[in-house]
């Protein structure tokens, strides 16, 4: 399933609001039910696949971001670049369709006398 390294693991019992969502764990071993993971402080255990997923990639663009200390993260998702653009905003229809249901609509037999 995933290769050894670094995932991030989701955190369920939260004392305060300001601790993380997820923690930083080391993946030794997975199969596609359970994985066997080593927390920083050395603790090991198995854990669900479903509760980890995968640590964003952090990619310099180019050589004056890197300068200015700006970075942008590299996304792994299926959905076109075009969703992704800043340049690509939702813009209303002047006249957007209008959506009528099929069904024919009987008033309720209430009090049929």
């Amino acid at each position: 399933m995933c290769e050894p390294g670094t995932v991030l693991l989701k955190r369920h019992v939260r004392h305060s609001k300001t601790e993380p969502l997820v923690d930083e764990v080391e993946l030794l071993q997975a199969n596609p039910n359970y994985a066997h993971i080593r927390y920083s402080d050395g603790r090991e255990t198995t854990v669900s696949t479903r509760h980890l997923a995968p640590t964003p990639k952090v990619v310099v663009t180019d050589s004056e971001s890197h300068e200015n200390g700006t970075e942008s993260l590299e996304v792994n998702s299926d959905v076109p670049d075009e969703m992704h653009s800043q340049d690509n905003k939702m813009v209303p229809e002047d006249n957007p369709p209008v959506r009528r249901s099929g069904r024919v609509i009987k008033p309720p037999t209430r009090l049929d006398l």
